[in-house]
C-alpha cells in the first residue's frame, strides 16, 4: 500500500532518510550546490515534488533535496510517499526536466526563441558579475548562481533592458551571420550599456551589420576578426571572439582607438576583457 503525508523534513530527519539508502542513484555535485544555495537564500519552496521510499523502507527518491537540506541545515515540507515497489519506481522521473528557458516562456511570456536568448544571456551576464572568465558556462560551481529561480528573479529585476538587448541582437544578426550567436551579442549589448548605451549601440551596429563602418577603427578591426573567423580562414574559439569583441568595444567607450589589427584580437596574456572588470 503507498502512503502519503507532508512532513517537515529537518538537517537530522534527512540525515536519517540518506542512512536507509541502498546508493541506487548517483549523486551530482553540482545539483547539491544549486539546491543548497536556494536554501540559503530563502528560494527554495514547496512545489508538491515528493520524496519516496521503497516498499521496502529505503530510499528511492530525494538524495539531492535530502544532502542539501543536511549541508545547508535548512529544513523544508515535503509529501513523503511510502511504499512505491521496485517495478513502479520504473516509470518516476520519466517527464523532461525544465529548463531556464521552459520557466521563462511560462510564466513571463515570452516566445520560444526570445526566452532561449535570455535564459542564455542571463547566464553570462550573471557569471560575467560574478567576476568568472567561464563566459557562458554555469557548471560546477557556478551552477548556483543560475537556478531557475534566480533565472526568473534575474529577469523580473532586468527585463527592460533585456528585452531591448535581445531585440537589438535581432536586428543587427540576420539568420545567415555565423559571426556570434545572438545570446552572446545580447549579453555583450546589455553589459556594454551599462557604461554607454550610445556608443554600445553605435559600435555592435557596425561590427554585426556593417552600418557605416570606417576604415582603421575598432570597429572595422572586430569586423574583419570575425568574417575571417566565420569564412574559417582564421580560428579562434567563442570564448575568444566574445572577448575580442568586449575588448574592442571597451577602448571605443573608453575613446581609444586600436590601431592595429594584429591588437585588437584577444590574447590569453591580455586581462580578461570583461566591463568593469
Amino acid at each position: 500500500m503507498i502512503t502519503a503525508e507532508r512532513i517537515l523534513i529537518t538537517p537530522e530527519l534527512a540525515a536519517c532518510y540518506l542512512g536507509t539508502s541502498n546508493g541506487n542513484r548517483g549523486i551530482r555535485r553540482n545539483k547539491i550546490d544549486s539546491y543548497k544555495s536556494d536554501m540559503i537564500q530563502g528560494d527554495w519552496f514547496e512545489n508538491g515534488d515528493a520524496i519516496r521510499f521503497y516498499d521496502d523502507g529505503s530510499l528511492q527518491d530525494g538524495h539531492h533535496r535530502l544532502t542539501a537540506c543536511v549541508e545547508s541545515g535548512f529544513s523544508f515540507y515535503s509529501i513523503v510517499v511510502r511504499g512505491v515497489t521496485k517495478e513502479a519506481s520504473k516509470t518516476v522521473d520519466k517527464g523532461a526536466s525544465r529548463s531556464n528557458k521552459d520557466e521563462l516562456t511560462m510564466h513571463h511570456g515570452l516566445q520560444a526563441e526570445d526566452a532561449g536568448i535570455a535564459a542564455s544571456m542571463i547566464t553570462k551576464v550573471v557569471v560575467h558579475d560574478y567576476g568568472s572568465d567561464s563566459w557562458g558556462h554555469s557548471s560546477g560551481g557556478l551552477s548556483k548562481l543560475t537556478t531557475a529561480t534566480k533565472t526568473t528573479a534575474f529577469f523580473e529585476n532586468n527585463k527592460e533592458q533585456i528585452i531591448k538587448s535581445i531585440e537589438f541582437s535581432k536586428s543587427v544578426l540576420g539568420r545567415g551571420n555565423t559571426m556570434l550567436p545572438r545570446a552572446d551579442v545580447a549579453a555583450i549589448h546589455m553589459l556594454g550599456s551599462r557604461l554607454n548605451e550610445d556608443v554600445t549601440n553605435d559600435f555592435l551596429s557596425k561590427v554585426f551589420a556593417g552600418y557605416g563602418i570606417e576604415k582603421g577603427t575598432n570597429a572595422e578591426h572586430v569586423r574583419n576578426i570575425l568574417l575571417a573567423c566565420a569564412m574559417k580562414t582564421r580560428r579562434m574559439t567563442k570564448k575568444e571572439r566574445v572577448f575580442t569583441v568586449a575588448k574592442c568595444l571597451k577602448s571605443e567607450i573608453a575613446g581609444r582607438n586600436i590601431k592595429y589589427k594584429s591588437n585588437a584580437a584577444f590574447r590569453i596574456d591580455d586581462k580578461t576583457p570583461f566591463f568593469g572588470g
